[in-house]
């Protein structure tokens, strides 16, 4: 059953998104990439989880909605601390907290995160950069086409 639901998910994220991609929609089409992303988190599909929130990134830079930015950003921080890159999630996860612009859900899965890399001993390694935010953007989400 749950095979079974998760197939039916996928197939009407597709639609989703095929129709949004249509219309040209890319603030929803950045959401639901999101969306999706968590999604895969949740059942431990991480390659799923990283393309998802690559797409996230790259929708929300063309519609140019930074929080949408901030929430692929704190999925792919999620992504690096679970496969041992805790340095780089840290980094991450302190540009996304002091962004201006984080939503108040992602801000809650970045604090979380934060917690998760203080018990590691890797939050105090962060330092901040202000011009982080701009590099993170570029190596994760490059190929945008406006």
């Amino acid at each position: 059953q749950a095979r079974d639901d998760q197939a039916e998910a996928h197939r009407l994220f597709a639609a989703a998104v095929a129709l949004f991609a249509e219309i040209g929609d890319q603030w929803s089409l950045a959401r639901a990439w999101n969306l999706f992303g968590r999604f895969a988190l949740d059942v431990g599909d991480s390659i799923l989880a990283q393309d998802s929130f690559v797409q996230a990134g790259r929708a929300a830079l063309a519609a140019q909605v930074v929080p949408f930015v901030l929430d692929a950003l704190t999925g792919l921080a999620t992504l690096s601390l679970q496969s041992g890159e805790a340095e780089a999630a840290a980094q991450i996860v302190q540009t996304v907290l002091k962004h201006p612009a984080v939503p108040h859900d992602a801000q809650n899965r970045a604090e979380q995160l934060w917690a998760e890399l203080n018990e590691r001993g890797f939050g105090d390694q962060a330092e901040h950069n202000p011009h982080l935010y701009q590099r993170l953007v570029a190596q994760f989400f490059s190929n945008v086409s406006k």
